[in-house]
């Protein structure tokens, strides 16, 4: 696995431990991001919640793309875009957030802003950069050894990144926004997007 690739993957995995085991009113302070967090001068937000996942089901799909995207985006352009990209997720991800607080949500309403856990907007921007950059790139999930076999089995990468939108939009049309924001993701993937179009080769 590459370097930075690794680091957000286990980074992830021990957030979501943290979940599991930890006080939530630490984890919501620390790890969980809105306007209110930015507000109060917990500005380690914008970082802590992209890589926050509280429950399995939102842990999972992540890493899977962590360690699909990841994987082939480094490879071909290194550890220093590899951060840059998933830094520049996480950065619009919270103008994202903010913006929707902003403009949405009234004067009586923000006392009901709920902090949000922001794990997909790398995974958003990771997916971004792909379909703009490497869309029709190969990938075998099963890793046959037969040749015959991995042929049948070579998928080009806008598939899985086109799954992801759809699994996105789902949660988003079903209501599952308690403790995720879909507005972060989706500004993470067009982040990615953006990145992949001006700086990745």
């Amino acid at each position: 696995m590459t370097p930075v690739t690794k680091a957000i993957v286990n980074s992830s995995l021990v957030v979501f431990l943290a979940w599991q085991f930890m006080p939530y009113k630490y984890m919501f302070r620390h790890f969980q991001v809105s306007e209110y967090t930015i507000q109060r001068g917990y500005l380690h937000t914008v970082f802590t919640g992209s890589i926050s996942h509280r429950d399995f089901g939102h842990l999972v799909p992540n890493v899977g793309v962590y360690l699909l995207f990841g994987k082939l985006i480094e490879g071909k352009c290194g550890s220093r875009h590899m951060f840059y990209l998933s830094l520049f997720g996480s950065l619009a991800g919270i103008a994202a957030v903010v913006l929707k607080e902003k403009v949405l949500v009234s004067d009586e309403d923000v006392g009901k802003i709920v902090p949000k856990c922001n794990g997909s907007v790398v995974a958003g921007a990771l997916a971004g950069a792909v379909l703009a950059k490497y869309p029709l790139t190969s990938f075998n999930p099963l890793r046959l050894k037969h040749s015959i076999a991995n042929e049948l089995f070579m998928f080009p990468m806008f598939i899985p990144v086109v799954f992801w939108l759809m699994l996105e939009y789902y949660m988003w049309s079903q209501g599952y926004v308690e403790h995720i924001a879909p507005e972060a993701h989706f500004a993470g993937f067009l982040s990615g997007v953006l990145y992949a179009l001006r700086y990745l080769r």
